[in-house]
């Protein structure tokens, strides 16, 4: 039980730092859409793929090693080990993440013209790679304290980093403002970069890894061994993504839309609806963070009835959410993307896009349990197989039907994902998914919800933004005391 409590409370932790990053992240999109304008925001949306890539290469491998090697020493009792594994693997990760900065710096006109087909795109490439070494010692540090099982840590640094990122934006837009000069993409990354710097230095400050001497050769070997499988697997799945982010664009202006245009829709898309849908996410992220090194645990100890109670209880929550996310979605995206963001093009995107957030999020836990389990190999393939699919869809059938077709693509190859994951799931692990629990009555409950909802609206007769935000809340409070209920019944029923 102390273990299960241990993974509830720093799911929790997570999920909590998770939503008011996301809260505040959110209106810092909802700025930037109003500053930068649609094109601006496509133009600093499409630099982060370059960046994701970086980070693979770097640190994303070596963030899984250490947290895997972490969790194994300090179950096994060995002195110090978990600190040593820790400050070899920031060695190697911020000396990778060194030259990967020098390259794209030197680099980053030639990866704007001939990579991301945008000469604009020079300056803030330039001024990110400035961010990669301090992203590398974050992400490290982070998977130091989730082997460790404190969520505390990375929490309030994801936090910090946010926090900080929005307000040097914001004062870098008043300064250029107040300068008369026009705010561009550049301007902006600058706060990505401080909001780097901020969550890495107060990372570096939470332990003190000075009292371990000298480099340790055999660590950072077995380290480097260990993470190139990882890495290899990430390096791939970034440049697939890469490619599908910088493919989209340009398949857009072959459908007929100028360069303006591609960008603005990119923008939209990619900095205003897909970041919505991925909101929710933040529960389901949050526990996939700490389930990967549970499941490790339980699989290490043989303990199959421990995986399958995790992955019985993970799966569950993420069906519900999904299914909740998916009503809410589909009967307010219009209304978020006209008074929210005021552009009714990213409330069209919402209601499509609402149907991923089932497979989305059960994709997202089953992978962590996957790769609890050791297969690594089986996760990177199916995720290089669902990003194919997008990417054909982009090259074969957006130049003809536009975006719609890519948004089709995108739910077509997250329901594969979804359903291949669990089918490769199930042939090691004997799961009971009790349908009527997981999906039909959340659905009932969802359309009660909103149903009630709509009625209360139209009784007390708001409008606008009042409106929108009292249906949400009573649908969420609605469909909570439903779930709720019967879940509680549930165990109720069982003990007896």
């Amino acid at each position: 039980m102390g273990k299960k409590r241990t993974f509830i409370k720093g799911t929790l932790i997570l999920t909590a730092a998770g939503v008011l990053t996301r809260i505040i992240g959110f209106f810092f999109r909802i700025f930037l859409s109003r500053t930068l304008g649609a094109d601006g925001l496509g133009i600093y949306q499409l630099i982060f793929p370059i960046q994701g890539l970086c980070c693979a290469l770097c640190s994303s491998g070596i963030q899984t090693v250490i947290s895997g090697q972490v969790a194994a020493n300090i179950s096994s009792h060995k002195d110090n080990s978990p600190l040593s594994i820790l400050k070899n693997g920031l060695i190697l990760s911020v000396s990778l993440s060194l030259l990967a900065a020098f390259l794209l710096h030197i680099n980053a006109e030639w990866i704007a013209i001939n990579i991301l087909s945008e000469k604009r795109c020079t300056l803030p490439l330039q001024y990110l790679s400035y961010s990669i070494p301090f992203s590398s010692i974050h992400i490290c540090i982070c998977g130091y304290y989730f082997g460790c099982n404190k969520a505390g840590i990375p929490a309030f640094s994801q936090f910090l980093e946010q926090v900080v990122r929005v307000i040097s934006t914001y004062l870098v837009w008043i300064t250029i403002c107040g300068n008369g000069e026009l705010f561009t993409p550049e301007n902006a990354v600058i706060g990505a970069i401080t909001g780097e710097i901020s969550s890495s230095l107060f990372c570096m400050l939470s332990l003190n890894i000075s009292k371990i001497h000298g480099i340790q050769i055999h660590i950072i070997k077995k380290i480097a061994a260990a993470s190139v499988p990882l890495t290899s697997n990430r390096v791939m799945l970034s440049i697939f993504q890469s490619a599908e982010a910088i493919l989209l664009p340009s398949q857009l202006k072959n459908s007929g839309l100028s360069s303006a245009d591609a960008l603005s829709i990119y923008g939209i898309l990619t900095g205003m609806a897909l970041p919505f849908i991925m909101f929710p996410a933040t529960i389901t992220n949050s526990m996939s963070t700490l389930l990967l090194p549970a499941i490790a645990e339980a699989d290490s100890n043989n303990n199959e009835n421990q995986i399958k109670v995790s992955s019985e209880s993970s799966i569950m929550v993420s069906l519900i959410l999904g299914i909740f996310c998916t009503g809410i979605f589909y009967r307010y995206g219009k209304d978020i993307g006209t008074i929210l963001f005021s552009n009714p093009t990213s409330g069209y995107y919402l209601i499509i896009l609402a149907w991923l957030c089932p497979f989305m999020y059960l994709s997202t836990t089953l992978s962590s349990i996957l790769n609890g389990l050791g297969h690594t190999s089986t996760t990177f393939i199916l995720n290089i197989i669902s990003i194919t699919i997008r990417i054909l869809f982009t090259l074969l059938l957006v130049p003809s039907y536009g975006i719609s077709a890519y948004l089709c693509g995108v739910l077509v190859s997250q329901f594969v994902l979804a359903f291949t994951h669990y089918m490769h799931l199930i042939s090691y692990v004997n799961l009971k998914i009790y349908i009527s629990k997981t999906i039909i009555v959340p659905i009932l409950a969802i359309i009660s919800a909103i149903t009630t909802a709509d009625i209360v609206c139209y009784i007390i007769r708001l409008q606008g933004f009042k409106n929108l935000f009292t249906s949400c809340i009573i649908s969420t409070l609605i469909f909570g005391i439903i779930m709720y209920k019967m879940l509680l019944g549930q165990t109720s029923y069982h003990k007896h």
